[in-house]
């Protein structure tokens, strides 16, 4: 836009310098023109007063002025009102031929001017055109990879949130599976205690209450290994969706990064410093 201003400027003032030089000369033209016509009615007076007296000489030949020749008129190269007719008219023409090429070399400039102003405002314009065609494609795709970006923005967040979710499913799993385990610990503490008091005084009843015991031990033994099949399983399962929120993460943030690096290129190339 500085640059149209600048050369709409240079054109106006150029414009306007070209269109005072030809009104100095349409000025000059004019003056001349009327220079030239008052000059030629002088020559043409004196020629006419001439050619009277050389009439009255003619008639009255024994007067003192009879006895004079007649008088031509004097052709001085000085002044234009002393040339003859015809050498005026050639002058004159002379004259109007070298204003006829000097108007026709100032039409030309013109001219040229004119086309070299409107090549340049063209290619001014065609680039102008170009630029904001490139300018109006990089936005849109701009534009395009800004919603990918806010998308794989939003899935990781989402995946986050699900990683967050099944991480406090875990610990509470956790905490669950130790407050059964610190229980049973405990329920086992007081059957070994109860056993022990028995064993002192009731051999038989010992024998009895360490069946049961042992029967309850292995009870809770075996609801024990199947709560530590079962936490297997649950830890297998659930490190397999940690490890598939944990890639789907990684492969967004390298897609991040893959889109920032892209974007930082066109950047650079639309705009490079």
């Amino acid at each position: 836009m500085k640059k149209s201003l600048v050369l709409s400027m240079t054109a106006i003032l150029s414009l306007g310098t070209i269109s005072v030089l030809a009104t100095d000369i349409n000025k000059n033209t004019s003056q001349v023109e009327a220079d030239a016509v008052a000059e030629a009615d002088a020559v043409a007076k004196e020629a006419s007063l001439n050619e009277k007296k050389t009439i009255v000489l003619q008639i009255s030949p024994s007067t003192k002025i009879a006895e004079q020749a007649p008088v031509a008129p004097t052709i001085s190269t000085q002044q234009p009102w002393e040339l003859e007719p015809d050498e005026y008219e050639a002058k004159q023409e002379a004259w109007r031929k070298e204003q006829a090429q000097k108007q026709a070399e100032y039409e030309l400039l013109k001219t040229e001017f004119k086309t070299s102003q409107e090549a340049l405002d063209k290619k001014y314009d065609d680039k102008e055109k170009e630029y904001e065609a490139k300018f109006l494609a990089w936005d849109t795709e701009y534009e395009k990879k800004q919603e990918e970006y806010d998308l794989r923005q939003k899935e990781n967040k989402l995946l986050q949130a699900e990683y967050e979710l099944k991480q406090r499913e875990y610990e509470k799993y956790q905490e669950k599976w130790e407050d059964e385990t610190e229980a049973k610990q405990e329920q086992y503490l007081v059957l070994v205690e109860e056993y022990e008091h028995v064993q002192e005084d009731w051999e038989d009843e010992h024998k009895e209450m360490l069946q049961k015991y042992e029967d309850k031990y292995d009870e809770w033994q075996e609801e024990y290994d199947d709560m530590q099949e079962d936490y297997k399983v649950i830890m297998e399962e659930y490190q397999v969706e940690v490890d598939e929120v944990l890639e789907k993460y990684n492969l967004t943030l390298e897609a991040i990064e893959q889109m920032k690096e892209e974007l930082a290129a066109e950047r650079a190339e639309l705009f490079p410093e």
